[in-house]
């Protein structure tokens, strides 16, 4: 479209006056273009100074906002008609721009295969007619406008009274200013975007909570965010800029800053801890991330760089460390407590157990002993008492003999260990229950029992039932008899 408007262009060369009002509605869109970046202000200029050049009574631009299905349903317009501009948002679904009309979706359609709307009202159908008579409009010219291959919207150009139609050379002109306008709005566009591009990158940088800065060949910071100045303690960004980040750096570690200043020329990019004084003379620690930076030509300019103040976290780190560090000496004096207690512990465990060892000779002594005596009771009995017994026996007669027996067998568990063990294993029974437990084991009857004490047969009975329960053994069907003579065993 750009050729056969420039083609037109040159035909119409042919008319002085027409190239000369023309060329300077050109220039003037233009230089406002290169003066005016801000399009609510940029395209009313162009509109009003294409009304003007193209003798209409009412001229508009309609910057279209496509919806659902790229659809064209709203957009702004920028109007200028009786010397008045004016800007306002245009709902297409509900009012219409003289003269759509009704058949809308008609031009539309022809606007967006790139041709124009041209004619006067006489070359319109009649339901246009109509609406372009409602309006006082004799002719119309409508020039889309297309934004990076897609359509922007269009430009148009309405005469009631001083115009009655446009002929090629004027519509050829106006095409090549409609191409200019999109050559403008694509420009400002670009420039716009560029703009805003910038302007979201710079809040990047000094909204960004690390300290972001860049340094020279010679480490001369040129350029950093505020959160830079604020870990060095400056009062801003431009009070920082130009400083030597050497003069940040203790002696002790300069030394180091150069070496890393030499690996970036080898183009070796590096992270490390880094103690700084600041320009109040605060210490601190901080953790760099530095990139170097070349020129075109392979030379070193210097470097980019990230830092962040881990001050606070050191300061956490030694703190930790020196509560490990006592927490260490603790554990050792505690173990060394514990390793005393310990041997302590087992030269008693060692003391005890030899008392344990002579306990055990002592009780075995003594058990020896017992043993010996009882030997020697048993000698004694079979030596002095037996041969009484048995004289006794030839002699005695009825209840006197059979007290002789009973007397005879005590003697002989006075002997043994029976009652020693039954006393030692009971000792919760009375010693009244012990004589029975020894009559009872040597088979003296309820009777009998009662009879060689002087008592009644249900008192017997009654402490014999106790001793069943001292012995546990009162539920069981267990012989008294048979467990009496397996304690003696």
């Amino acid at each position: 479209m750009l050729e056969k408007s420039q083609k037109e262009f040159n035909q119409s060369l042919m008319r002085p006056m027409y190239c000369e009002i023309y060329l300077r509605c050109l220039i003037d869109i233009t230089q406002e273009a290169i003066d005016t970046h801000d399009f609510n202000v940029l395209l009313p200029k162009i509109v009003k100074r294409l009304k003007s050049v193209s003798e209409a009574d009412r001229c508009y631009l309609f910057e279209n906002r496509p919806a659902e299905g790229d659809s064209p349903f709203s957009g702004r317009v920028y109007e200028n008609a009786d010397e008045m501009d004016n800007q306002y948002e245009y709902d297409l679904s509900s009012d219409t721009i003289a003269p759509y009309g009704p058949d809308l979706n008609s031009w539309i359609s022809v606007l967006k295969n790139k041709e124009i709307i041209c004619g006067s009202i006489g070359s319109f159908a009649s339901e246009k007619q109509e609406v372009m008579r409602a309006k006082n409009i004799r002719c119309i010219l409508i020039l889309p406008l297309f934004i990076w291959g897609k359509w922007f919207g269009f430009i148009g150009f309405e005469g009631s009274e001083t115009k009655s139609e446009w002929n090629e050379r004027e519509i050829a002109f106006l095409k090549l200013a409609a191409n200019s306008v999109c050559s403008v709005i694509e420009r400002a566009s670009s420039e716009g975007r560029l703009v805003e591009s910038e302007a979201r990158y710079k809040e990047l940088f000094d909204q960004a909570q690390e300290g972001i800065g860049l340094v020279d060949a010679n480490e001369t910071i040129q350029l950093c965010n505020s959160a830079y100045a604020r870990i060095f303690e400056m009062d801003s960004v431009e009070e920082m800029l130009g400083k030597n980040l050497l003069d940040f750096i203790p002696e002790e570690q300069k030394k180091h800053i150069l070496s890393q200043t030499l690996a970036r020329k080898r183009n070796i990019s590096s992270l490390y801890e880094l103690d700084i004084i600041t320009a109040r003379g605060n210490p601190r620690c901080i953790f760099a991330s530095v990139s170097p930076r070349f020129d075109t030509e392979g030379n070193y300019i210097g470097a980019f760089g990230t830092v962040i103040d881990i001050t606070e976290r050191k300061d956490a780190e030694k703190k930790l460390q020196k509560a490990y560090d006592n927490l260490e000496i603790r554990i050792q004096e505690r173990t060394r407590q514990l390793e005393d207690v310990n041997r302590e512990l087992t030269a008693e465990r060692e003391t005890l157990n030899q008392r344990t060892i002579a306990l055990k000779e002592i009780l075995n002594q003594i058990e020896e002993e017992k043993r010996q005596i009882e030997l020697k009771i048993q000698a004694n009995i079979d030596r002095v008492i037996v041969p009484i017994i048995a004289r006794l026996k030839k002699t005695l007669v009825g209840a006197d003999k059979k007290m002789l027996a009973l007397l005879e067998e005590s003697l002989n568990d006075i002997a043994s260990s029976f009652l020693t063990r039954l006393e030692t294993q009971f000792s919760h029974l009375t010693s009244r229950e012990i004589e029975i437990c020894g009559l009872i084991k040597n088979g003296q009857t309820t009777k009998e029992i009662a009879r060689a004490f002087n008592t009644s047969e249900l008192t017997v009975l009654s402490q014999r039932k106790i001793i069943r329960r001292k012995l546990k053994i009162s539920q069981k069907k267990i012989n008294l008899a048979s467990f009496l003579k397996r304690i003696e065993i």
